[in-house]
């Protein structure tokens, strides 16, 4: 590859450790906010949450990560990671704007977690 291919990718180097983190804070905001409202209910503290600003995290989170893992296809072209990683946020994106229902919701992340950990052991092995 010449110089200046590996200059433009230099920066695309960590997007499995960034899809990584956004899968993970996707996860984290959904799940971890679920648990930490059940912590503190059962201590007797109750707590609002705004589900707008909740879905929209989650949302965000999850498009980062699929953004992360569009971008490190351009480094070691497997299709795979990529598309288990849209499979995931489609289904995410459904629950969470269309019809909740909890086993697509586990689903998605399984499928987006699945994505991302075929995407870093891809840019593992490229390297």
């Amino acid at each position: 590859m010449s110089g200046v291919g590996q200059e433009r990718l230099k920066g695309r180097r960590n997007t499995s450790l960034v899809g990584a983190g956004a899968a993970l804070v996707a996860f984290l905001s959904c799940y971890g906010t679920l648990g930490l409202v059940l912590i503190l209910s059962l201590l007797g503290v109750s707590l609002s949450v705004n589900e707008t600003i909740w879905s929209a995290t989650i949302l965000s989170a999850t498009a980062v990560a699929v953004l992360a893992i569009a971008a490190g296809f351009t480094k070691h072209r497997r299709i795979l990671p990529l598309l288990l990683v849209c499979a995931g946020a489609a289904l995410i994106f459904y629950v969470l704007l269309g019809s909740y229902h909890v086993l697509l919701e586990g689903m998605g992340f399984v499928l987006l977690i699945a994505g991302v950990a075929t995407d870093f052991a891809a840019a593992l092995k490229n390297r």
